[in-house]
């Protein structure tokens, strides 16, 4: 198998942080639905906020490399909070994890050499609970105060970033000091005053506790709330929908030097069915740097399957009957070959070649399924998705309207209805197979193992696509490249005992 590489040249990084409450939602899996992979798969680097799992259950997203923060299992067996991170696979060595003890905030560095950055970026993701939650409570620090001390440690490397779900609620507060100058004070040389930066919008005038601490936050550490005053995001949109109305508590927290760099920042319009409440925020920073694409080229394509019935053999046999398929047959009994493996190959193939040309006439391909937006679960029927279809696009006209009460009770209504809706579907089904299995145990044992075997096979994960075709040829490929000197004097030992022993039985 020959892998050849080609080099790319990429410009900036796209990165998204998403509060989705939970991967697993009413008996499903988000990462399993189509529209909701489309939504994350054109980042660099996803950020999923409240996975509600724990580190025995592996995530998987095709071309991303996951790397999960999991808080432990609450009194209850259940768990809270959690950040899934998913880094691009061509460039997880170059977006470090950098370990860490905390479960509600997690850094990453991106390297300056590789993405041709100014300085090092380290990015903080965080989900921080709010503050009159039990969890919070129980805690014998802040969440705040121990991100601004990293901030503190880290800033003297680098440029930060800090984003995430922080349950606060800033208004407009400034976040800088206002006509901060050094001209006309005995400052110290060392001190920097603050930019005078575009006026921050926000259509969520609320100012609460938390509120205060990230804008003091950031006067403290010269960086700046991206929200409202970036290409993208002029106004400062609503991050946060549910029934008690709309707010602003996601964030992208930059400091002043990186400012600059990051091109557009967007909220993405709220879609309930892959979030409980929370809009997706997207920006990407100015970078460039370049990647190797690997190509496999010999890799052989997966043989063509036919469908094999009753009266397949006599419909195979009178297509090797037909005139080409006996003229091949002809040319491959006449032509004389030596022993050569290239010439043996090349009979092989035209063997094949022959039985293949008679299939594709005679035989049935079985349909492919084709890869739809639809959840693959079989309870979940088209009546179902047409009103997830609804359900979306009333989410959507909300996110654009969030203050006009007739439409948010309309979609409020409205999903109402298509989450019992689903229940009771899911209900039914499960129903009907427990009646299914004891009917079948009794009257048709095949069919009843028949059916629980689809089950079980439902349920296990699909392992295979986690691997690549390069990975398996690399694999194959090492497996016995470099054996260890102790291997072959081991094995010069026992070929000497061995030797020995036919001597002292010889005699």
């Amino acid at each position: 198998m020959a892998i050849h590489g080609r080099s790319i040249v990429k410009n900036n990084l796209k990165i998204c942080y998403w509060n989705i409450g939970g991967i697993n939602t009413h008996n499903m899996n988000k990462l399993e639905d189509h529209l909701f992979v489309q939504e994350i798969k054109e980042y660099d680097v996803v950020i999923l906020a409240e996975t509600h799992i724990g580190y025995d259950v592996n995530l998987h997203v095709e071309g991303f490399n996951y790397f999960p923060v999991c808080r432990n299992i609450s009194t209850n067996g259940r768990y809270y909070g959690g950040l899934g991170i998913f880094r691009r696979t061509s460039l997880k060595d170059h977006i470090k994890i950098i370990p860490g003890l905390s479960k509600d905030f997690q850094w990453i560095k991106f390297e300056k050499q590789f993405f041709c950055l100014q300085n090092d970026i380290y990015l903080c993701a965080a989900y921080v609970p709010p503050a009159n939650s039990s969890y919070t409570k129980k805690l014998d620090f802040d969440i705040i105060d121990q991100i601004e001390k990293d901030i503190v440690s880290y800033k003297s490397k680098g440029d930060i970033l800090f984003c995430g779900d922080l349950n606060a609620r800033t208004s407009t507060e400034e976040d800088y000091i206002a006509q901060d100058s050094s001209r006309y004070l005995p400052l110290f040389e060392s001190y920097k005053p603050d930019n005078q930066i575009r006026f921050r919008k926000n259509c969520d005038e609320t100012l609460d506790s938390r509120g205060k601490e990230i804008i003091d936050l950031c006067i403290s550490n010269q960086m700046r709330v991206v929200n409202g005053r970036c290409m993208g995001d002029l106004l400062g949109h609503f991050t946060c929908f549910n029934t008690h109305g709309q707010s602003t508590v996601d964030y992208l927290i930059a400091n002043e030097r990186l400012f600059n760099q990051i091109l557009y920042f967007r909220v993405s319009e709220f879609v309930s069915t892959f979030s409980d409440c929370h809009c997706k925020i997207s920006w990407e920073i100015l970078a460039k740097y370049q990647i190797t694409e690997t190509q496999s080229n010999n890799l052989h394509a997966a043989p063509v399957n036919f469908r094999w019935t009753e009266d397949s053999p006599l419909k195979f046999q009178q297509a090797l009957l037909s005139p080409d398929n006996q003229q091949k047959i002809s040319s491959f009994l006449i032509n004389d070959s030596d022993c050569s493996s290239e010439d043996i190959n090349k009979k092989a193939q035209d063997l094949c070649d022959i039985f293949l040309s008679a299939a594709k006439i005679s035989l049935v391909t079985p349909k492919k399924n084709k890869k739809g937006s639809r959840p693959q679960k079989k309870w979940f029927d088209s009546d179902l998705f047409k009103m997830r279809k609804n359900v979306i696009s009333l989410g959507k006209i909300y996110s654009r309207y969030p203050k006009d009460p007739v439409i948010k009770g309309r979609y409020y209504k409205y999903f109402r209805i298509y989450n019992k809706c689903r229940k009771v579907k899911y209900k039914q089904f499960i129903n009907s197979m427990l009646q299914k299995l004891d009917t079948l145990r009794v009257e048709n044992p095949k069919q009843y193992w028949k059916l629980i075997n689809d089950i079980q096979d439902s349920k296990k994960e699909n392992c295979s696509s986690q691997i690549d075709s390069d990975t398996w040829a690399n694999h194959f490929r090492n497996l016995h490249s470099a054996i260890d000197n102790t291997f072959y004097s081991r094995l010069n030992q026992l070929e000497m005992i061995l030797n020995d022993k036919e001597k002292f039985f010889s005699f």
